[in-house]
């Protein structure tokens, strides 16, 4: 689910053409890269009443 949030995310914040250029880009900078490691950051926040 992670992964489709944050595609879903970059495809709004760059626009449906972009976001295909982007794609692109990536598939051919990885065509010969069989794992990619990353680290996911997220800016979500949880929080809890103190009573």
């Amino acid at each position: 689910m992670k992964v489709l949030t944050v595609t879903f995310r970059a495809q709004v914040q760059l626009g449906e053409e972009n976001f295909r250029k982007f794609l692109d880009y990536i598939k051919e900078r990885l065509v010969d890269v069989g794992t990619v490691e990353t680290t996911y950051l997220t800016r979500a926040w949880a929080a809890r009443r103190a009573d």
